[in-house]
C-alpha cells in the first residue's frame, strides 16, 4: 500500500505577501544580493482539539434488548419465547384398546306355561275293565244301585289336546302339575296315570301315583321337567285305577261320570327345541374393562371423542337386542347405555359415539382407578312363530374402545419423566477471550425460564449444564433441582412461574468466567416427585406448559487488566529523505493536553507501539499510563462522584523520527474498573464523561 504523507504546503498568494510585506522598511543601505538563499521558521502553536460531555444515556438508548431501569440502572436483556412447549397430548395418551371379545349364550329361554283340561268318563275307563263288569256297569246305567267294587286295573290311555307353543323340547327347569278330581259316586282306592309319547308310546317322566281318592275331592302330584325332552302330543295312561265295596250300599251310577284331568306347567325353562319363545331377557351380565394407559392412573374421564367399535353375530331365528349399560358414565344428564339392534341370523360391524361423555373410573373398591364397571343384556323379540333353539348357540359381541380423546381427566400420573437430551452448544468464548489479557468478570448476570404450567400435576425439573474449554476445564453450573408450580384446580386455566439461575442459585458466575467454548446440557422433569400423595393430579384437553427463555445481563462487573490489542497501518509512516514537503521530521515535539472529568467507574491506559513488520521489531513505544481514572464507587458499586484528571503526553523529536519510520502501530488498551477491578461496579444512564483535548507542538520549517 502506498504510504501517506503529510506536507505543509503555502499557495503563491502567501508566497507574495510574505515578500512584498517586509519591502515597505528596506532601505537602500542594503545589498540584497549578500542575502542567504535558504530562510527558517520556528513557531509554536497550542490550539483546542475537542472538546465535549458525553452521557451514557444519550450515548445508548433503549430498545427491546436493552433495558433502563426506575433507578436508572442498565441492563441487557435477550428473550426467546417458547423455548419448549410440552402439550396435554405428550402427558396423556389413551391408545387404543385391546379388542375384547364376550360370548352370549341364547339358553335356556322361559316358556310360556301350558295348560291340558279334559275329563275320563266312566264309560271310557269302563271298556278297559273286566267284559263282565263293564256290562254290569252298563245295566246299572242311570239307576240307584250298588256300585260294584273295581279292583286295581288299566283303565285305558287318553289322548291330550296338543300344546300350541311348542312342538318339542327339551327342559332345562319346569314343573307339570296333575291334578285329578273325582267325580264317581264312590271313593277310588288307587289311581296311578302316566304320560306318553303318542308318536313311539315311550314314557315321558315318572308315573303319577295318588293312592286313595274320596269321593268328590281331588289330588294333584308333580313331576319335575328338567332334562325331559317332551313333545307337544302327549297320552295319559292309567296304569291302575280301583274302587272298594260301595258306600254307601246304594248309589246312582251314571257312566258319564268320572275323573276330571287338569295339567299345568310352571316355571318353565326350556333347554332346545322347537316353540315359540316369548319376549323376554335371557341374558345379563356385568363385567369390568381394565383400560390401559401405561402406568397412569385414572380415577374420572370425560371424554372429547371416542368410540366403542363392535362387531356382533347372532345366530338365532329371532331378532334379538342387546343392551349396554355404563353406569358409572354419564352423557346428557343421563346413564351412559345403548341398544343395539340385533338382526336375525346376522353380522353386524357399528360404532358407538363415546363424544362428551363422563366416566367415573373409581368405583371399585378393590382397584379405584382405570375401572370401567359396564352390564349388558340381551333381550329377545318375539315373531310369534315357532323357532328352532339350542342354548349351545351363542351371540359374539366383539368391542374395542379407539380414538380416544379427552376433555379432562384427573387421577394420579404416576413417576413419569421427561428428558431434556444431552446436548452441546458451541459458544467460543475462548476464542474470543483468545487474544484479550486480564480477566472481565459479569458480577450479576441472570437466565430465566419463565414458564406457564396447565398441568395439575407437581413437577420437579433439574437442570444439568456444564460448560467446558478445549483444555479439557469444565465449570458446572450447579443448579439445584427446582419445583415448578401447578394449578391447584380445574377452575385455573394454568400458573405462572419462573426458575431463576443467578449467583445466588447456582454458579453461573464461575462458568462464565471460565469463557467456556462449549456448554453441555441436558436434564429432566419429574412428575409427582414426592410420590403419590392422592389422586390429585389433572389436565385437561387445552393444558400446556410452555417455557420462555430470559436472559438478563445487568451492567455491573469487574474489569481487571483487560487489554485489548490491535495493528493498523501507520498513517505517518514516509520517507524522511524526501523533503518536497512537510512532515513530522518538521516538528520539534507534539504535545496532548488531556483534561477530564470522568463519571464512569472504568479507567483506561494506552499504549502505542511502533512496529517494524518487515524486521519484526518494536522501534519505540508511547505510553500512557492512568489517562483516565476509575471513579469511586459505593458498596450498591454506583459511582459516588466523579474523578478529575489531566495529563500531558509529549513527542521528542526521537519518537517523531521513529514514528515516521515504522509500517505498522500496535495499539494496547488496559482497562480496569474501580479499586483495580476488586470491587463490583454499575453502569447507570446518567454517567457523564466530560473531557477536553488541546494539541501543542514546534514547527521547525527550513524553505
Amino acid at each position: 500500500m502506498a504510504r501517506k504523507r503529510y506536507r505543509l504546503l503555502f499557495s503563491p498568494a502567501i508566497l507574495i505577501l510574505l515578500f512584498l510585506l517586509p519591502q515597505g522598511c528596506i532601505k537602500d543601505k542594503y545589498d540584497f544580493n549578500k542575502l542567504s538563499t535558504r530562510a527558517q521558521i520556528q513557531p509554536s502553536w497550542v490550539f483546542p482539539v475537542m472538546k465535549g460531555s458525553l452521557q451514557m444515556g444519550n450515548l445508548v438508548k433503549p430498545n427491546d434488548t436493552i433495558v433502563f431501569e426506575d433507578n436508572n440502572a442498565i441492563k441487557v436483556v435477550f428473550r426467546e419465547d417458547s423455548i419448549f412447549t410440552f402439550r396435554a397430548a405428550e402427558v396423556l395418551d389413551i391408545p387404543d384398546q385391546a379388542l375384547e371379545t364376550v360370548r352370549f349364550p341364547l339358553g335356556a329361554y322361559r316358556l310360556e306355561d301350558f295348560f291340558y283340561n279334559g275329563d275320563i268318563t266312566l264309560d271310557q275307563m269302563a271298556q278297559n275293565f273286566d267284559p263282565a263288569l263293564y256290562s254290569l256297569l252298563q245295566t246299572r246305567d242311570g239307576t240307584n244301585a250298588i256300585f260294584p267294587p273295581i279292583p286295581d286295573q288299566p283303565g285305558g290311555s287318553y289322548s291330550l289336546t296338543p300344546f300350541p307353543n311348542f312342538t318339542q323340547v327339551t327342559f332345562s327347569s319346569g314343573i307339570i302339575s296333575l291334578t285329578v278330581g273325582n267325580n264317581l259316586p264312590v271313593d277310588l282306592s288307587s289311581l296311578t296315570l302316566r304320560l306318553k309319547r303318542t308318536s313311539d308310546g315311550t314314557t315321558v317322566g315318572n308315573d303319577f301315583v295318588y293312592g286313595g281318592i274320596a269321593a268328590g275331592t281331588s289330588k294333584t302330584q308333580t313331576m319335575d321337567l328338567a332334562g325331559l325332552t317332551v313333545p307337544n302330543d302327549l297320552t295319559l295312561e292309567i296304569v291302575t285305577i280301583g274302587s272298594p265295596g260301595s258306600t254307601p250300599n246304594t248309589v246312582l251310577i251314571n257312566l258319564a261320570d268320572g275323573l276330571s284331568i287338569s295339567l299345568a306347567s310352571s316355571d318353565i325353562m326350556v333347554a332346545s327345541g322347537n316353540a315359540v319363545i316369548p319376549d323376554q331377557v335371557f341374558f345379563a351380565d356385568t363385567d369390568i374393562f381394565n383400560l390401559n394407559v401405561d402406568t397412569v392412573q385414572l380415577t374420572f374421564l370425560a371424554i372429547h371423542s371416542g368410540e366403542i367399535e363392535y362387531t356382533i353375530t347372532s345366530p338365532f331365528s329371532e331378532n334379538l337386542v342387546l343392551h349396554l349399560t355404563l353406569p358409572t358414565g354419564r352423557k346428557n344428564n343421563d346413564t351412559l347405555r345403548y341398544d343395539i339392534q340385533v338382526t336375525k341370523k346376522k353380522s353386524l360391524q357399528q360404532i358407538l359415539s363415546l363424544d362428551s361423555a363422563a366416566i367415573d373410573l373409581s368405583t371399585i373398591t378393590s382397584q379405584p382407578y382405570n375401572m370401567l364397571p359396564f352390564e349388558y343384556k340381551v333381550e329377545l323379540l318375539s315373531s310369534g312363530n315357532l323357532v328352532n333353539f339350542d342354548l349351545t348357540d351363542s351371540i359374539t359381541f366383539s368391542y374395542q374402545l379407539k380414538n380416544m380423546s379427552f376433555q379432562y381427566v384427573k387421577g394420579y400420573f404416576g413417576q413419569h419423566e421427561f428428558l431434556v437430551p444431552r446436548d452441546s452448544v458451541n459458544v467460543g468464548l475462548d476464542e474470543f477471550f483468545a487474544d484479550i489479557n486480564g480477566t472481565i468478570s459479569l458480577t450479576n448476570p441472570k437466565v430465566s425460564v419463565l414458564y406457564r404450567n396447565g398441568f395439575g400435576i407437581p413437577a420437579r425439573a433439574q437442570l444439568n449444564v456444564v460448560g467446558k474449554t478445549n483444555d479439557g476445564n469444565s465449570q458446572p453450573l450447579n443448579a439445584p433441582a427446582i419445583d415448578i408450580s401447578y394449578p391447584q384446580d380445574i377452575s385455573d386455566s394454568s400458573t405462572e412461574g419462573t426458575i431463576v439461575f443467578d449467583k445466588n442459585t447456582s454458579d453461573i458466575v464461575p462458568l462464565i468466567d471460565l469463557h467456556p467454548a462449549w456448554v453441555v446440557y441436558g436434564g429432566n422433569a419429574k412428575l409427582n416427585p414426592d410420590g403419590f400423595q392422592g389422586f390429585t393430579n389433572f389436565i385437561s384437553r387445552g393444558s400446556s406448559i410452555v417455557g420462555d427463555l430470559e436472559v438478563e445481563v445487568p451492567l455491573e462487573f469487574r474489569i481487571q487488566d483487560l487489554e485489548l490489542k490491535d495493528t493498523v497501518e501507520n498513517p505517518f509512516n514516509s520517507d524522511p529523505t524526501d523533503s518536497s514537503g512537510f512532515g513530522l521530521g518538521d516538528l520539534d515535539y507534539a504535545k496532548l493536553y488531556v483534561s477530564v472529568n470522568n463519571g464512569f467507574p472504568v479507567g483506561v491506559d494506552f499504549k502505542i507501539y511502533m512496529y517494524d513488520s518487515i524486521n519484526r521489531v518494536i522501534v519505540d513505544s508511547i505510553v500512557i499510563d492512568k489517562a483516565i481514572d476509575a471513579a469511586p464507587v459505593d458498596n450498591a458499586g454506583r459511582v459516588t462522584e466523579p474523578i478529575k484528571g489531566s495529563q500531558i503526553v509529549e513527542l521528542g523529536q526521537t519518537e517523531l523520527d521513529n514514528l515516521q519510520t515504522v509500517d505498522n502501530l500496535i495499539f494496547t488498551i488496559i482497562f480496569n474498573s474501580t479499586n483495580n477491578g476488586t470491587v463490583d461496579v454499575k453502569i447507570y444512564t446518567d454517567y457523564t464523561f466530560d473531557f477536553n483535548l488541546a494539541f501543542g507542538t514546534k514547527v521547525n520549517l527550513d524553505f
